[in-house]
């Protein structure tokens, strides 16, 4: 009799992952190739020496490829024309990377620019915007529009509609009066 048991079944499943993931691995591989021959062919990397521009969410962080090189983004750039490293990252992206993306409106860059230069741009541009936003009356967090007009405890008290309470002279008299504890 050939039953079953839980450590030929573990086997099974085990054998079909590692197939699975075998697979994969070389479905990557594939694609990944022949991205590398496609990048290589672009005329704007070719021909008009630009490069591709990578951005990602965070900044200064590494990407390792599956070759092991380190893939860095500083200021959370990075500026290639290395055909391998643009297949790679385009791979990732393709398969959701949820960090790093491809700006549609800066996908090539001339190579006299840095990724200093780009990332301090965007930095300015954020402050513009920000500042704009200011101007208008925007603020980001509304619980501080709520507290704006705070400037002291008695404003507080006077927004709240808190009044300061009325000590009867008489019971004021009595307290003055009572002697004081000694300890």
């Amino acid at each position: 009799m050939n039953d079953p048991t839980i450590d030929s079944v573990a086997a099974e499943i085990m054998a079909d992952q590692r197939t699975q993931a075998q697979k994969e691995a070389a479905l990557a591989k594939a694609a990944i190739a022949i991205n590398a021959a496609k990048a290589s062919q672009e005329p704007e990397l070719k021909d008009q020496h630009k490069f591709r521009l990578f951005k990602c969410t965070f900044f200064d962080i590494q990407f390792v490829t599956r070759k092991g090189k380190c893939i860095t983004f500083p200021n959370g750039i990075h500026i290639t024309n290395n055909p391998e490293d643009i297949a790679e990252l385009e791979y990732e992206i393709s398969k959701g990377h949820p960090h790093i993306f491809i700006d549609p409106k800066m996908k090539y860059v001339d190579d006299t620019v840095e990724g200093k230069t780009l990332a301090e741009r965007d930095r300015i541009r954020e402050e513009v915007r920000q500042e704009l936003m200011r101007d208008m009356g925007f603020t980001p967090n509304p619980a501080s529009a709520q507290l704006g007009g705070i400037a002291s405890s008695a404003t507080v008290a006077e927004l709240s509609g808190i009044t300061k309470a009325k000590v009867d002279p008489k019971i004021l008299a009595i307290l003055k009066n009572l002697p004081k504890a000694t300890g």
